[in-house]
C-alpha cells in the first residue's frame, strides 16, 4: 500500500504537470473535478466574461448579443491580446459568475450580453443562446452568480 503511494506521489509531482489537459476533465477514484481549459485571448479580457471562439482555435474573444458563446473566464483576466486565459466551457451544470446587463432577478434564464456580459432572456422576437440560470438577483453592472447551462438555442417568437 506504501509503494502505490509513493508511485502515485511521484506520478503527481514529475509526470502530471507535464501532461496537457485538453479535455478539461480529471477523474479521480469517485471525484470529478472541472478544470478550465487555456486559451489565448484575441484582445484584453476581463474576469467573468461570456467568451466566443477567437481567430482560430486557440483562441477566444468576447461574446456580444448577437454571438454564439463558447465558454466563460473565470477569476483570471488576459490584459493584452495573446495572454494566456483560463475559460470555462459551457454544460457542465457548475456554478459561476458573470457581469449583469440590466437588472437581472433570481431564476432569470441568461443569454450573452454586450460585451462580455449576461442579460435577461429578451421577451422580444429573436434568435437566443440561453447559457445559465440567475441564482441570485443583481443589478445592472454588478456580478450575477448563475448556473452553467450547454448553450441552448432559443428563437423567440
Amino acid at each position: 500500500m506504501k509503494f502505490q503511494i509513493l508511485i502515485a506521489a511521484l506520478w503527481a509531482a514529475f509526470i502530471a504537470p507535464f501532461q496537457r489537459r485538453d479535455s478539461g476533465v480529471i477523474a479521480l477514484a469517485n471525484t470529478v473535478a472541472v478544470v478550465p481549459t487555456t486559451y489565448l485571448s484575441d484582445a484584453a479580457i476581463g474576469r467573468f466574461k461570456v467568451l466566443k471562439a477567437g481567430s482560430d482555435e486557440n483562441h477566444v474573444a468576447i461574446c456580444g448579443t448577437g454571438d454564439v458563446p463558447y465558454a466563460m473566464s473565470g477569476e483570471d483576466s488576459a490584459s493584452a491580446a495573446e495572454a494566456d486565459l483560463a475559460v470555462h466551457h459551457f454544460g457542465d451544470g457548475r456554478p459561476t459568475r458573470g457581469t449583469a446587463s440590466g437588472a437581472i432577478a433570481n431564476g432569470d434564464l441568461l443569454v450573452p450580453g454586450a460585451n462580455g456580459s449576461v442579460r435577461t432572456l429578451p421577451a422580444g422576437a429573436g434568435t437566443y443562446y440561453v447559457i445559465g440560470q440567475a441564482k441570485a438577483a443583481a443589478a445592472d453592472g454588478a456580478e450575477v452568480p448563475f448556473v452553467r447551462f450547454g448553450v441552448n438555442r432559443t428563437v423567440v417568437s
